[in-house]
This record gives C-alpha cells, structure tokens and sequence, in this order.
C-alpha cells in the first residue's frame, strides 16, 4: 500500500537564496558609497594640495607630428636657415660689442685728459677774473677771436670767450656753452683750481648744467653780483672813516692844489722804505706820500672792482655779519681780508716772474715748465 508523502517527511536543508542575494546587493550598496566617499575625499585632497604647491615648469616632450619626406626634409631646411641667421647675428653682434667697448674706453680716456685741459682753462679764467687786468684780458681775447674770423656777440660771457679760444672758432655753440657752465659752475662752487677735474669728474658736466640753469633763474647777474661786492667795499670804507691810518686837514685852496676841484675819492701814491728800528724794534717801516690826485671815474671803477672781486664769492656772508657783529669790527676783518687777497696776488706775481727768469736760463722749456707745475700741485 502506498503511503502518501507528507511533510513530516525528512526536511531538505533549505538555502535561502533571497536572504543571500539580499546581503550583496547591500554589502555592493556600501562598497558603492564607500568608494564615492574616497573618491570625494581624493578629490578634496588633490585639490587642497594643488593650492599649496607649485605649478610643474617642466616641459612635456611632445610627440612630434609625423610628415611625409618633403615637408620633413623643409624643416630641417628651415632649422639650418635659422641657424645661419643666429651664427651670422652672433658674430657681428660679438664685433660691434667689442668695438663699443672700446670706444667706451675711448671716451673715458679722452674725457679725463679733455677735463685736465679744462682744468688749465679754468685756472686761467679763476685768475684773471681776480686780477686788476680782468677787463684787460677779455677785451684782448675778444680782438684775438674776431682776428681768427669769429665775430663776438656782445652777450658772450667771459666764461665763453675762454672755451671759444680753446676749443676753436668752429666749436659748436652747445659745446662752448656746456663747459663755460662748467668753468662758471666751480667758480660757484668755489672749486680749487688743482681740484677742478676731479671735481667734474665726480658732480658729472650734465649735473653741473643742471645747477647752473637753476642759479641763473634764481639768483642775480655777475653784473647784480658785482654791485653787491662793491657796497660791501664801499661801507667798509665809510666805517674806516672814524679810524683812519692818515688824516690831515687842509684849507680849500690848498687842497684844490693838491687834488683839484673833485672831491671824493682820492689816490695818494708814494714810497714804503723799510729801516733800522730803534731800541727793542727790529725794523721799522718810512712811508712816504708824495701825490694825492682825485682818480677819474674809470679809475675809482678799477680800483673798488679789484677789491670787489676778491670778496664776490663771499658776498653774503659779508652782507649778514654786518648785521650781526659791530660796524667797526665787521669793518677790518673786511680789509684784513682785502689786505691778505692783495698780498696773496703778490706772492702769485713774484712767482710768477720768478718762474718766468728761471724758464729763460733753462736748457728745457717744457721741461721746467713740467717741473713748475709738479710743485704748484704737491
């Protein structure tokens, strides 16, 4: 008889396939997310870095585009065009840089030897504008430029007149004015007359114009300037009124006999003998007055002038002390210095002829005139 299966019957074990299936697609949901997650991170994290690093400079080599014999064959054609063209370039360049620099070396040369001359030049217009015979010189070298065939204008400096000679008639106007600046310019300075190269050397000519265009928009005429040193003067004589080293009275018509009708100004001219002292002295001094003459208004001109000129560089510190010090004592320390000008020029001119006596007895004129200038500048 056959017995009916039932379920008590001997269970299989069941695989429960949806349970299974179930934990993947979940564990491949997280492994989803996870990966989303990193590569939201790798993101953040390549983004952040690029912020605090430096941008990669190197060059990346390029894969070359392939060509067909032809246009390959053109480009290396073109490479050795172009370096034809960079060979050539750097061979001329090569030779106009050395030629350059040595046309700079040039210059430098001939501006230090140009600026030596001008050195010479300046002691020349340094002097003579101290000298009595300023007016003298310059007339003379005006006649000297127009014998050449150059015509003066009658606005030309003195400064200008001494570069026109120098460098020639046919110098260029520009050149002439930029180095009569330079002359005026150490004058202004109050520039020695060995230190003037070095001086141009180191303010530079184009600073040196520079300044002078500025002073001559602020500041007087020589002619303004030269009327400023002659009040100086001028009062010093007034002052030295109440001191003076020889006063003596005279009725009028002896006086008309001795000095004429103009009265004013006056020259005495005489004898200064030196002699034996007496008792503690060792020597004494005889002056003798043997003419007084009432001088023409070109001689008070000539003479106030030269000693105008000696102080004209120092004109303001003059015109201030007299407000600030004692008229009388504001008035010798101005002819002391008038005295120790006067008898500076004179030791200038003894050695000057001095020189002059030597150079006629010497075997070699240029010889002793290297040997003079060698111990004016020690």
């Amino acid at each position: 008889m056959a017995t009916k299966k039932t379920s008590s019957s001997t269970p299989k074990p069941s695989i429960k396939k949806p349970a299974i299936k179930k934990t993947a697609a979940k564990s491949k949901e997280v492994a989803k997310k996870k990966t989303a997650e990193q590569i939201l991170k790798s993101i953040k994290r390549k983004t952040t870095t690029s912020k605090n690093t430096k941008k990669s400079t190197a060059v990346v080599e390029a894969k070359p585009i392939q060509l067909n014999a032809e246009h390959e064959a053109r480009m290396v054609e073109w490479r050795e065009k172009q370096a034809e063209i960079e060979s050539f370039i750097t061979v001329w360049a090569s030779k106009l840089t050395n030629t350059a620099r040595k046309v700079r070396d040039l210059n430098q040369q001939y501006r230090k030897i140009l600026y030596k001359h001008l050195q010479d030049a300046y002691e020349v217009y340094d002097n003579v504008l101290r000298s009595e015979y300023c007016d003298d010189f310059f007339a003379n070298l005006r006649g000297a430029l127009y014998t050449q065939g150059f015509k003066v204008q009658s606005n030309t400096t003195d400064s200008a007149l001494i570069i026109r000679f120098v460098f020639g008639i046919d110098t260029q106007t520009k050149t002439v004015s930029d180095y009569s600046r330079a002359l005026d310019g150490a004058r202004y300075d109050g520039v020695d007359t060995n230190n003037f190269a070095e001086w141009l050397e180191r303010k530079t000519l184009t600073k040196v114009i520079e300044e002078q265009r500025a002073i001559k928009k602020e500041i007087e005429t020589p002619a303004e300037r030269l009327d400023r040193a002659r009040r100086v003067v001028l009062r010093m004589i007034e002052l030295r009124e109440t001191k003076p080293i020889i006063k003596f009275t005279r009725i009028e018509p002896t006086a008309q006999k001795m000095i004429g009708s103009r009265f004013g100004l006056c020259v005495m001219l005489g004898y200064a003998y030196r002699t034996f002292g007496r008792g503690d002295d060792g020597m004494d001094v005889d002056i003798n007055l043997n003419l007084l003459i009432p001088p023409s208004i070109d001689l008070e001109v000539t003479i106030i002038d030269k000693l105008a000129r000696y102080i004209i560089g120092d004109v303001e510190e003059y015109e201030q002390r007299l407000y600030e010090e004692e008229e009388e004592q504001w008035a010798d320390e101005v002819w002391e210095r008038l005295v120790a000008s006067c008898d500076e020029e004179v030791e200038k001119n003894k050695e000057y002829w001095a020189n002059r006596q030597q150079a006629s007895m010497a075997d070699d004129q240029y010889e002793f005139a290297k040997q003079v200038k060698a111990r004016k500048y020690k």
